[in-house]
């Protein structure tokens, strides 16, 4: 078991410095999901969708999700029935694997404060006008016990501004097939369930 654990996790980390070249040369994001769930059905992580009802196409949508991790944020690059614009943590663009795929795919850095605050918030406006979404993970839905009774002050605004509904998003199971600090993967199933869409008002 051991070993296959190994086995697999080798072939992931290749799998996704094939797939990083691939981004790197300009495949862009519709080929990055199929890449994806090749790798998914490889490595047998399975993932089902519940609420899908819940996603809406008519209006701006600011989607809020609990797990900025690598499995989730590949999950819903290759599953969820919308294409995602990512607001990602600083952080995770300087990481050595999903750093490069989510500048790849035009992910956008989180900058709250100071000049460069002002470039985030155009860049924001842009997502919203052609992609029609924006996708968080604030710190404080990291936690899988918590629910989505309170949300960071900075996702509601930008919500308030652009006229935006707001859709929580909770992803389980990522967890088992990858434990946090691990480099090691197992297969596994993965729950993306979407919640209803919220009116700013109702979380303001």
């Amino acid at each position: 078991m051991i070993i296959f654990r190994f086995l697999l996790s080798l072939f992931f980390w290749l799998y996704v410095q094939l797939a990083i070249l691939l981004v790197a040369l300009g495949f862009g994001y519709g080929l990055t999901r199929y890449i994806l769930r090749f790798l998914f059905w490889c490595c047998g992580f399975r993932v089902t969708i519940q609420g899908k009802e819940n996603i809406t196409s008519n209006k701006p949508v600011v989607y809020i999700g609990n797990k900025p991790d690598l499995i989730s944020t590949f999950a819903l690059i290759a599953f969820f029935p919308r294409r995602l614009c990512f607001v990602a943590d600083t952080k995770l663009f300087a990481m050595p694997f999903l750093g490069r795929v989510i500048k790849g795919i035009g992910c956008l850095p989180a900058v709250k404060k100071g000049e460069a605050a002002f470039s985030f918030s155009s860049k924001v406006s842009k997502a919203l006008r052609s992609v029609g979404n924006i996708m968080f993970f604030p710190f404080n839905l990291r936690d899988p016990e918590r629910h989505y009774s309170s949300f960071q002050p900075a996702e509601i605004k930008i919500a308030q501004v652009f006229g935006a509904n707001i859709i929580p998003i909770l992803i389980t199971g990522t967890e088992k097939i990858m434990p946090p600090g691990s480099a090691i993967f197992s297969p596994g199933r993965i729950e993306i369930i979407v919640g209803p869409s919220l009116a700013v008002t109702d979380v303001g």
